[in-house]
């Protein structure tokens, strides 16, 4: 009986710590509801543009306006511009990473090229690959794929505009 009461504290202190642990890992990683239309920010130049949640799209995509191909140490880079609903435009130079063949609805593969782009949506600020195609006749710039959604990210698509601005205190 001595030995289950010198065990019993450090055992109870050590549950108590993994419940912590596990409860704050839990709160950190809890899902946000978003619209399936949100406002995000696309770093570094913190331009805030409308998004799709596009939970049919396996890679997240923007719009590149002007896109300039060019090399530098025989790895590809690209540059392209980017405006919002309010004529705010950035300039973005990325290297490209690899090149997508993406399927489109109508039978036809298109091939793009793929950056890691750094976005946030509500308070959730990732780094993530993102093809670049011209979207300009489109009314969203940006399609948030799964690549980006699957963190815990659950779409409601009834609604639109749930997330408030977190994106404005996270520091690039």
């Amino acid at each position: 009986m001595v030995m289950h009461k010198r065990l019993f504290k450090p055992v109870t202190a050590l549950c108590l710590v993994f419940f912590l642990f596990f409860q704050a890992h839990a709160q950190q990683t809890a899902p946000v509801v978003a619209g399936w239309v949100e406002y995000a920010k696309v770093f570094p130049n913190n331009i805030l543009i409308k998004a799709k949640l596009d939970t049919g799209a396996k890679t997240t995509s923007i719009n590149a306006e002007n896109m300039q191909f060019y090399e530098i140490d025989n790895k590809q880079h690209v540059r392209f511009r980017l405006i919002n609903f309010d004529n705010d435009a950035g300039l973005f130079d990325y290297p490209v990473i690899r090149t997508a063949k993406i399927k489109r609805h109508f039978g036809n593969q298109q091939k793009r090229p793929v950056i890691q782009m750094t976005l946030c949506l509500g308070n959730r600020k990732q780094t993530v690959e993102v093809t670049l195609v011209d979207r300009t006749g489109f009314n969203y710039q940006l399609l948030l794929g799964r690549n980006f959604l699957k963190n815990n990210i659950l779409v409601n698509s009834a609604k639109t505009y749930l997330l408030k601005d977190g994106c404005s205190s996270l520091v690039d």
